[in-house]
């Protein structure tokens, strides 16, 4: 196979409808907020990274990807040494519906397969080409899902959403109420609970939940105690933080490090 580029400018005006770009990054890489003219599929084969748009932040395990539409501003660091496979695509000229909001998408084991195939094609071939048929067909596999998504406030909110996001993120081993956060932020607990509704679609116990799962993700793969994470993210034994992790995630923590690892 010749040289193929991992310049994301060059799959932007390509004549092919979508083309995946396969790149190694190597850990603490960090790409500064940014947009493309084409929407993308950023799918880790290999690694763990984190991507935030301008109200969201996912972090992304092996084998987990995220839908970014076009002109969407979002920026990466990757937490170990990553795989990427990039599919970059220009979804005006497709006759199916794509989301447009970022958004998880499920990866199968065909979903994988052609990503994986799709990344030794060269950045155009022909419309009657076998490329193309296996372009088609990864396409149609594409299906969104809910995932686990946080999201955070735009600096476009109320401060007091920002101020509150920011002092949980950054005290991890604390389990913080809104009684709590209400008096270091200046505000009442039903007002951060209309909030929060309001302007991130979830309530605050749910929010952080999914934080705390963030958090633990990388330490799981990394290969840390369940026992030692639990006690870092502030829960009093194993057995609540492993209840809370299954019913978010469908699996138990050391299924779902058993399972990442595997997929690495």
């Amino acid at each position: 196979m010749t040289h193929k580029s991992t310049n994301p400018k060059d799959y932007q005006t390509l004549e092919a409808t979508a083309a995946v770009m396969l790149k190694n990054y190597p850990a603490a890489y960090h790409v500064e907020m940014h947009e493309h003219e084409r929407a993308q599929l950023v799918y880790a084969t290999s690694g763990i990274i984190e991507l935030s748009s301008e109200n969201q932040w996912w972090l992304i395990p092996p084998r987990a990807a995220i839908w970014i539409p076009a002109n969407t501003l979002h920026q990466m660091v990757t937490k170990t040494d990553v795989t990427l496979n990039t599919l970059y695509i220009d979804t005006k000229r497709w006759h199916k519906i794509f989301p447009t909001q970022p958004c998880s998408v499920d990866i199968s084991n065909l979903l994988h397969e052609l990503l994986v195939r799709a990344a030794t094609f060269p950045l155009n071939y022909p419309f009657d080409s076998i490329e193309y048929k296996v372009m088609d067909l990864l396409v149609e596999e594409l299906t969104w899902t809910t995932g686990i998504t946080l999201i955070l406030p735009s600096p476009f909110m109320d401060k007091r959403l920002q101020m509150l996001c920011q002092i949980v993120i950054e005290h991890p081993s604390h389990h913080y109420t809104l009684e709590e956060l209400g008096h270091k932020v200046g505000a009442s607990p039903r007002n951060l609970t209309r909030l929060f509704k309001q302007a991130l679609n979830t309530n605050f116990s749910l929010w952080q939940q999914q934080l705390k799962i963030m958090q633990a993700i990388p330490y799981l793969i990394e290969g840390k105690p369940v026992s030692q994470i639990a006690t870092d993210l502030g829960y009093g034994s194993q057995s609540s933080f492993s209840n809370m992790f299954k019913k978010l995630m469908g699996k138990a923590p050391t299924e779902y490090a058993a399972w990442a690892t595997q997929q690495s």
